[in-house]
């Protein structure tokens, strides 16, 4: 019974987006003692998230994360929670879904 967050971000190799990232991938343990996976999704390709994790933050990647990066390119994703796109890239999106499978929250900013 694990409740899972979808962190939608634009793009994951943002100045925003990489922060967010970190900061959610430095705190998994204290989602991990909520019962919670959270999971970072990016319209950026395999390739770019690769050489983003593969640098650190020093030196303008994000590193090794503590949380799943999942490459949503085509929008399959995005386009099946609902999730807003704007000019190819989706807009920064929570989803909360519970675990019935049930979705419990949206939120978008």
């Amino acid at each position: 019974n694990v409740w899972i967050v979808l962190l939608f971000s634009p793009l994951s190799s943002s100045n925003v987006s990489k922060s967010e990232i970190i900061d959610i991938s430095d705190k998994y343990q204290d989602f991990e003692a909520l019962n919670t996976k959270i999971i970072a999704i990016s319209c950026d390709s395999i390739d770019i998230q690769i050489s983003l994790c593969n640098h650190s933050a020093e030196n303008g990647g994000i590193g090794r994360l503590n949380i799943p990066l999942v490459s949503d390119h085509n929008h399959e994703i995005c386009k099946s929670y609902g999730v807003t796109l704007y000019s190819n890239v989706c807009e920064r999106t929570t989803v909360i879904i519970d675990p019935d499978g049930v979705v419990r929250h949206i939120s978008a900013d």
